[in-house]
C-alpha cells in the first residue's frame, strides 16, 4: 500500500487524458492547489504548462508510462473517445472500448505499481441516468436507457469491479461543462448567436450543467476528501429545463426569442454537423447530494450567474485558476 499522505507537501498526481477541455482547466488547477502534475498523452506534449511533465502512453499498451504511477499520490483519468460525434456502429464501437480499454489499462498499471496511489477518480457524466423525466437523480437514483447511458454504466462498471489494492475510486458524474473553452458552449454558440437558439425538442427536457470551476473543485475536493467514494454527481443544484436553458443563452449573448426545433429538425441537424442528437434530446435532473452532505459550496449555483462568469470573459488569454479550490498541503 502506497505510504504517502496526499497532504504532504507536493504530492504528485498522474492525470490520464489531459489534452481536452476538462485537462486544460485542471491542470493549472491543480498545480495552484500544490499539486505536481504528470499528463499521460498520446502527443508531444509540447502544449502542457512548464513545469508539467509529459509521459507518452496509447492508453492500451505497456510501456515506460506505467512507473509513473508508482509513488503518485493520486490518478485522474480523463481519457476517452469524444462522443461529439454522429452515432455510427463504428463511432459506438470506439467509444466504448476507448473507455473500457483505458481503465483497464489503468488498473493494470495500479495493480503491478509497489506503491500505487492512494485515490483514483473517474470521470463520468450525468448521462449515467438516461432520459430521467422529472425525478431528482442523486447518486442513490437508477440509471437510465440509451446508448449514452449505456456507455456510462460499463465505464463506472468497469471502474468499480477492476481488482485493486486499497485505492480509495470515486467517479463523478459530471453535467454538461460551461466553459468558454469548449463543450456545449462553443457548440451552441454558433446557434445562438445567429438568432437560432430556440427550445430544443419539446424543451421541457432537464439540462444539467456545472461552471467550469465548479467542475475543477469538484475533482480537487474528491482528491482531498477521505470520506468521498464511489458514483459522485458533479452538477450544479440548478437544474434548469431546456428552454430556460437556452432562453439564458439568449440572454447572455443579446439574442432576441425565436422559435423552437422540433425533435426531428434536431435530429436532421445534429446529423449534418456531425453529431447525435440524444445528448441534446434526452434529459435529466441531476442533484449533488454527495457534494452538498460534505459540506461543498457551488461557486456557481445558478445559470444566470454562471453564464455571466464565462460568457464576458471569452476569449481571454488564460484561465484563471479557480478560487476556493482546496489545497494539497491544506
Amino acid at each position: 500500500m502506497n505510504n504517502m499522505n496526499p497532504n504532504e507537501m507536493a504530492p504528485r498526481v498522474v492525470l490520464a487524458g489531459g489534452a481536452g477541455m476538462l485537462g486544460r482547466l485542471l491542470i493549472p488547477a491543480l498545480r495552484a492547489a500544490g499539486w505536481q502534475v504528470d499528463v499521460l498523452t498520446r502527443g508531444g506534449g509540447g502544449a502542457l504548462p512548464a513545469g508539467v511533465r509529459a509521459v507518452q502512453w496509447d492508453g492500451l499498451t505497456f510501456g515506460s508510462w506505467v512507473g509513473s504511477l508508482d509513488g503518485a499520490a493520486a490518478l485522474i483519468n480523463l481519457a476517452g473517445r469524444s462522443s461529439m460525434c454522429r452515432f455510427s456502429e463504428a463511432n459506438r464501437r470506439e467509444i466504448m472500448t476507448s473507455r473500457l480499454n483505458t481503465v483497464r489499462a489503468l488498473a493494470e498499471a495500479v495493480r503491478r505499481a509497489s506503491s500505487p496511489p492512494l485515490v483514483w477518480v473517474q470521470a463520468n457524466s450525468v448521462a449515467w441516468y438516461g432520459d430521467g423525466g422529472e425525478a431528482a437523480c442523486d447518486e442513490q437514483a437508477g440509471g437510465g436507457t440509451g446508448f449514452c447511458a449505456e456507455v456510462c454504466r460499463a465505464w463506472e462498471r468497469e471502474f468499480f469491479t477492476a481488482p485493486l489494492p486499497e485505492v480509495r475510486r470515486v467517479s463523478l458524474r459530471l453535467g454538461f461543462v460551461l466553459s468558454g473553452q469548449g463543450g456545449i458552449l462553443r457548440a451552441l454558440a454558433p446557434l445562438v448567436k445567429a438568432g437560432l437558439g430556440g427550445a430544443i425538442g419539446h424543451g421541457r427536457q432537464w439540462v444539467s450543467w456545472v461552471h467550469e470551476d465548479d467542475a475543477v473543485r469538484s475533482f480537487l475536493w474528491a482528491l482531498q476528501d477521505a470520506t468521498l467514494h464511489g458514483p459522485v454527481v458533479a452538477a450544479a443544484p440548478g437544474a434548469e429545463r431546456n428552454a430556460a436553458f437556452m432562453a439564458a443563452l439568449r440572454k447572455a449573448w443579446g439574442r432576441p426569442w425565436c422559435p423552437g426545433w422540433p425533435a426531428l429538425l434536431v435530429q436532421a441537424g445534429a446529423w449534418l454537423g456531425g453529431m447525435a442528437a440524444e445528448p441534446l434530446l434526452h434529459g435529466r435532473r441531476a442533484f449533488p447530494a454527495a457534494l452538498l452532505a460534505r459540506g461543498f459550496r457551488f461557486a456557481a449555483p445558478q445559470l444566470g450567474e454562471a453564464l455571466g462568469r464565462i460568457i464576458p470573459a471569452e476569449g481571454a488569454a488564460a484561465h484563471r485558476a479557480p478560487a476556493g479550490v482546496p489545497r494539497a498541503a491544506d
